[in-house]
């Protein structure tokens, strides 16, 4: 019987390994394909960008963007004879001068440099008073007194028109100070900025509320008032009148109509109002041509047919 020469290493002989590699291949091999497919997928992923230079676009989340308005209570703004407000310049600088430093040296700096802590990141820069260019609304009186009041739009330059109008001027003429080279006002550039702002009569400002409290409080009104109008046609319906005979005969959209009816509610305290609406842009507002040719009797019975309706679906 042939002896068997074959048997088992208990050690590796690494030097037999390195001189005869080959006997090792088949045992590294799946790693090395394993690591060669996630290279080539990782390749045909990111190809776009590796050859086009393209990112992939993010899904910016907009409400991130944009910071809501605070809710203000609205209040009354005296009105004032500008022209005798603008010969208490010298005594109004100080009260300007404050008003500047609580509300807008944090972005424009102390000095007006526009070197303010707060406007270190603003995109464009806070203005520098000191310089002559590059004002959006302009450097005179009236033109400054504009941006206080509408502020800049696309910017970080906001509204201000809650100040009374005194403080307005007042923060216009502490502005002055920092340049030696601010247009000179006339008596006809105050007149026209009265005119323009109705500085002399006193006025309201309203209440202010945040968009997204302003989107909800319509949404609720929206939907009661679909619910009321769904609960006239209900009603309309399930009762039998002869003015309803009428309504459905001068409109082509009952729906439509009462809609026209209750978006402009001052048609119930007068006759001639109703007339008015339910004639105005025939066959777009839910009435038909017909509407034009009733006679006075069934016109009054509409009209107090439809009154009877909004009075008992809204009470």
């Amino acid at each position: 019987m042939s002896k068997n020469n074959f048997k088992f290493e208990d050690e590796i002989d690494f030097k037999d390994v390195l001189k005869n590699p080959i006997r090792w291949f088949g045992f590294v091999y799946p790693y090395f394909l394993i690591i060669a497919i996630a290279i080539g997928m990782i390749w045909v992923y990111k190809m776009d960008i590796l050859f086009n230079n393209k990112i992939p676009p993010a899904i910016i989340d907009s409400t991130r963007l944009f910071k809501d308005i605070e809710p203000k209570k609205g209040f009354s703004i005296a009105g004032v004879d500008v022209v005798k407000l603008y010969s208490e310049k010298e005594q109004l600088k100080t009260k300007g001068e404050e008003i500047f430093k609580a509300n807008c040296s944090s972005c424009h700096g102390e000095k007006g440099l526009g070197d303010g802590v707060a406007g270190a990141n603003l995109n464009p820069k806070p203005r520098n008073f000191t310089l002559s260019t590059g004002w959006k609304n302009g450097r005179k009186f009236s033109e400054m007194y504009k941006t206080l009041v509408e502020g800049i739009p696309g910017g970080a330059m906001v509204s201000y028109d809650y100040l009374p109008i005194e403080d307005k001027f007042a923060l216009i003429f502490f502005i002055n100070t920092l340049a030696t080279d601010f247009p000179q006002v006339s008596e006809t550039e105050l007149k026209e900025l009265d005119v323009a702002y109705n500085l002399s009569q006193t006025r309201t400002l309203p209440n202010q509320i945040p968009v997204q409290t302003a989107i909800m409080k319509l949404s609720i009104e929206k939907t009661s008032d679909i619910a009321k109008i769904n609960k006239i046609i209900e009603f309309l319906n399930y009762h039998s009148n002869p003015a309803k005979d009428i309504f459905l005969n001068v409109t082509y959209n009952s729906v439509k109509a009462l809609q026209t009816l209750n978006a402009n509610q001052g048609w119930k305290t007068e006759k001639e109002n109703f007339v008015k609406l339910i004639s105005s842009s025939v066959n777009e507002n839910g009435f038909n041509s017909k509407a034009l040719m009733l006679t006075e009797e069934r016109l009054n019975l509409l009209y107090d047919y439809m009154n009877y309706l909004f009075k008992l679906q809204y009470d």
